[in-house]
């Protein structure tokens, strides 16, 4: 121990037994990794490490991605990882999706159609083995459940192997950020959501109007469904005349309001009843509700079209 050492204050010496850490576990662990998910505690990990390794971290971080991720978060960790030259790996365990198509295939074959259900690593970007099989077998329909990173890779993959599926929708390409990654490429791939800033539902229009002039852009369906709980929440309160937590689960149970996301209503088991996802459509840029038709902002446009048949248009 040098005098150095204890000249320094309490922080500063956690910081050099930290960076003493890293150093002698490097050297101990094989196939050492550190988990990464740019909240607080983890960066300052990351910039221990970085501090421990001269500017440089030796060892991969690993991102768990979830389905709540704000788009803020992944393009901050995006940025680090470019600017910090880290090695980021990205692990999903996305159990929804791996459902929802398992679901859907089997809803396929109950109504006398084929279909197979292919899967894909978080991040990838090949889909050669995914196109092949699909020209093989004539495949009229490319589902996908994911995110818009997902979608996004899928449609620079159909431009490379110049293939276009009679019809393409992706959950991913409803979400914010795949028009950006891909631009006019973006055009006539089919998403679902839950939800879109211009939906004609009960307070939505008050609720964006609000949101945009607190933040700047739009609300996302994270923010709808923060403030659509918030309010059935509060109808429940008023229903159950307090916070009792039998009277409150009752009152909820029995419920059945409107919010910016749709009709609140629940089943058996909590199951939602009332508000259901909608159909887009990328459209000159924008994401035009296509079905149900009663909500319908514009028409649907199929078949996806071939790369050779596309035009350029002018941003609106």
């Amino acid at each position: 121990v040098t005098d150095q050492y204890f000249a320094m204050d309490h922080l500063e010496k956690l910081e050099q037994q930290s960076i003493l850490i890293f150093r002698e576990e490097f050297n101990k662990i094989n196939n050492l990794a550190m988990l990464w998910s740019v909240g607080n505690d983890s960066m300052v990990m990351a910039w221990l490490a970085r501090k421990a390794f001269f500017g440089h971290v030796p060892i991969p971080v690993v991102f768990m991605e979830t389905s709540y991720d704000m788009p803020e978060l992944v393009e901050l960790r995006d940025r680090l990882t470019k600017d910090w030259n880290l090695n980021l790996l990205v692990a999903r365990n996305d159990a929804v999706s791996r459902e929802a198509a398992e679901s859907l295939a089997a809803q396929a074959a109950a109504s006398g159609m084929q279909a197979t259900v292919q899967t894909a690593s978080p991040g990838a970007t090949d889909y050669g083995s995914h196109i092949a099989a699909a020209r093989a077998r004539a495949t009229e329909a490319w589902i996908a459940f994911g995110r818009a990173e997902d979608a996004a890779e899928m449609v620079k993959a159909f431009k490379r192997a110049r293939y276009a599926p009679p019809m393409f929708l992706a959950q991913g390409a409803a979400q914010e950020g795949f028009v950006r990654r891909v631009g006019q490429d973006a055009e006539f791939a089919l998403g679902i959501t839950a939800y879109e800033p211009g939906f004609a539902t009960h307070g939505n229009a008050e609720f964006v109007a609000r949101w945009r002039e607190r933040w700047s852009g739009e609300p996302g369906l994270v923010a709808a469904n923060a403030y659509s709980a918030a309010l059935v929440l509060e109808a429940a309160v008023r229903a159950a005349g307090g916070l009792e937590q039998d009277r409150l689960r009752a009152a909820l149970a029995s419920l059945e309001t409107e919010t910016p996301i749709g009709r609140y209503r629940v089943g058996e088991g909590g199951v939602q009843l009332g508000a259901s996802p909608v159909v887009v459509q990328i459209q000159r840029g924008r994401a035009e509700i296509v079905w149900p038709r009663a909500r319908a902002t514009a028409q649907l446009r199929l078949p996806y079209p071939r790369w050779e048949q596309r035009q350029v248009h002018a941003p609106q």
